[in-house]
């Protein structure tokens, strides 16, 4: 958790206590779009970042019964999310409260007695060095492994030297350590579509717990993701992404997943560790290789893009269907389409040494977690084994609210393909609608619930209406 005072373009100034405070995770596009609402109408804030303390998020999720972020406080008052902030600016009602709670704190008391005893503050943040975002962690990263990395073709300057050094022999003599060392990276021959993209040289560094690995790739990944969402949230800059000197530092770091030791894990521990490490893999790839256009060629994009973990080799598809999914076929499979799925075949063969990692009984919630890049993907969001349920859920509840509508005198619930496409995996008719009512937010639930009444139960009588997915990337 850290906390920030935004700079402040209106009368107030950054010594005055803010009366605005928004809870955030890093990359939330919807925390991304509430802050930049704040800053266009002059508002300075108080960020209270949650990524790093379980303890704090459990604290505001009891103190205000939501499981999603952003939550916005004005004067001691929570007033809703970016959609309400929204509606408050275009009413022009946020300037008279604001006025209405001068000398107010931005938080409730017990919330702010929470945020002060956290023990993650601002300073705790990585400071960002000049290097276009790269900060002094990942510089010192890159040197450790630099001697792990094998003698092998490197462009310098437009010239071609193959086989004569290791990045560590060319720092001995670099008067500018830190750019040497990560134009050595960016170099390197990058991985082909089909090819695992973090197995471009061997790992020969210490090995590291597997879950320890992954929060570090997702602590960069993330930190990636939000430096380069646009201000409103609503598209990744890949280009700018793939640029940034930090992301040959993930590329780096990612090659340690090659050695990780996943036995002995917790189901929980498993799940996080594949849903963060499915994330970084569709950004990782994206940048790359772009989007596949079509749907042979997305169905191909999908099985090629690929990590080598603990020495075996798991494409995207194999990490949702075959682990998260507890070793499921793909809805893609012929026999799935044509609405025979007892006859497909499953994504993990028999002897095959993957199935070990298969995660059962599977959670539907999972659906929810992964990204893949498209605009009706769900955000990429914080996992790990601590807080995995409140993760899940919170992930569940805020794709639901996005993306189911309910039409409460058409008796027809509106909703993504996702519902469609894994149907199996959410159970009967009457099971996802037990589900939804649990995850829709009111009114929506209750206009939900008028449904069911008015059917006296009969779910047949509700017409389920799947809205065309969005495969665009979410791009600028």
């Amino acid at each position: 958790m850290a906390t920030e005072v935004a700079e402040s373009t209106a009368a107030n100034t950054a010594s005055e206590p803010a009366q605005v405070a928004v809870v955030t995770t890093v990359g939330c596009a919807y925390c991304k779009r509430a802050k930049d609402v704040l800053r266009q109408a002059g508002i300075s804030f108080e960020e209270i970042e949650l990524s790093r303390d379980l303890d704090l998020l459990k604290s505001i999720q009891e103190a205000t019964g939501l499981r999603t972020v952003p939550q916005i406080f004005l004067g001691g008052v929570l007033v809703g999310g970016a959609t309400e902030l929204q509606q408050l600016v275009d009413s022009k009602e946020l300037q008279p409260l604001l006025a209405r709670s001068a000398g107010a704190g931005a938080l409730p008391a017990d919330l702010r007695a929470a945020v002060d005893r956290s023990n993650v503050t601002a300073q705790s943040r990585q400071v960002e060095a000049p290097h276009g975002g790269a900060s002094a962690a990942d510089y010192a990263r890159l040197q450790e492994l630099a001697g792990a990395l094998p003698k092998s073709e490197h462009r310098l300057g437009g010239a071609s030297y193959r086989a004569s050094f290791t990045p560590a022999e060319a720092l001995g003599g670099a008067a500018d350590k830190q750019a040497l060392l990560l134009r050595l990276v960016a170099d390197a021959p990058r991985p082909r579509l089909g090819q695992p993209l973090n197995a471009h040289f061997a790992w020969a560094g210490a090995v590291r717990p597997a879950p320890q690995v992954a929060e570090d790739l997702r602590q960069r990944i993330l930190a990636l993701y939000d430096r380069h969402l646009a201000p409103d949230g609503r598209a990744v800059d890949y280009a700018a992404l793939g640029a940034d000197p930090a992301f040959a530092a993930f590329c780096t770091a990612a090659a340690e997943l090659q050695v990780v030791d996943m036995a002995g894990l917790s189901r929980e521990e498993r799940m996080a560790f594949y849903i963060n490490v499915y994330n970084q893999l569709i950004v990782h790839a994206l940048v790359l290789f772009g989007p596949a256009e079509g749907t042979l060629k997305r169905l191909r994009w999908f099985d090629s893009v690929k990590y080598r973990i603990g020495g075996l080799d798991y494409s995207a598809n194999d990490v949702e269907h075959g682990v998260l999914r507890g070793n499921a076929a793909s809805p893609a499979s012929p026999f799935v389409l044509l609405g025979l799925p007892k006859f497909a075949g499953r994504t993990f063969g028999k002897g095959d040494p993957r199935m070990s990692q298969a995660v059962t009984p599977m959670d539907p919630r999972i659906h929810f977690a992964l990204v893949c890049g498209a605009k009706s993907c769900p955000p990429i969001k914080v996992y790990t084994a601590a807080a995995l349920e409140e993760g899940l859920e919170a992930a569940a509840a805020s794709f639901c609210e996005s993306e189911v509508e309910v039409r409460e005198g058409d008796k027809e619930l509106v909703m993504s393909k996702v519902f469609s496409w894994y149907g199996g995996d959410f159970g009967s008719k009457k099971q996802l609608l037990i589900f939804l009512l649990r995850h829709l937010p009111e009114p929506a639930s209750r206009a939900l619930e008028a449904v069911l009444e008015d059917c006296l139960g009969d779910v047949n009588s509700i017409r389920f209406t799947f809205k065309p997915y969005d495969w665009s990337q979410n791009t600028m």
